[in-house]
């Protein structure tokens, strides 16, 4: 990745900082979670102040909640699944119908060290957020088989629960 080349205006941060209810508020229509809007607002501005627009002209009110917005459905895709109504961090992994959620933490990081290499590896990348596609390339492997060593990993956790 490249370093940014502009650098954040004092109208921007002046924006941030007047729009960051606003802000909050549009991650909360999504969201439905207060804290987890909160996440996304600033999760927003980190790569707002990482990769500032060049132009500050805009309705800022309105770029700066599309922006916390789209986090927080990025983070919203990359983070929980839902199982029988409770909420489950469950890393990546996929659980059917039917199948109860392993939620003991200790547990899977347990069944996650007896994991092979390539796959704990993969496995940790997943759980940090990344998507199979900047796992393969963190990994220097495709995301075929980024999706193939994720699979593994799930079949291997599932067993071990």
């Amino acid at each position: 990745m490249t370093t940014p080349t502009r650098r954040p205006t004092p109208e921007l941060s002046a924006a941030i900082v007047k729009y960051y209810r606003a802000m909050v508020g549009s991650a909360f229509r999504i969201t439905r979670d207060h804290d987890k809007a909160e996440e996304a607002a600033q999760e927003a501005i980190s790569t707002i102040l990482r990769w500032p627009p060049s132009d500050t002209t805009t309705d800022m009110r309105s770029w700066l909640s599309r922006a916390a917005c789209n986090t927080a459905k990025t983070l919203y895709r990359k983070g929980e699944r839902y199982v029988g109504g409770v909420e489950v961090a469950m890393a990546g992994l996929s659980v059917q119908p039917g199948q109860e959620a392993a939620t003991d933490v200790a547990s899977l990081l347990a069944a996650s060290a007896a994991l092979p290499e390539q796959e704990r590896q993969v496995f940790g990348l997943i759980a940090g957020g990344l998507s199979l596609s900047e796992a393969g390339v963190v990994m220097g492997i495709s995301k075929q088989r980024a999706g193939f060593v994720m699979q593994s990993a799930r079949r291997a956790l599932l067993e071990a629960a």
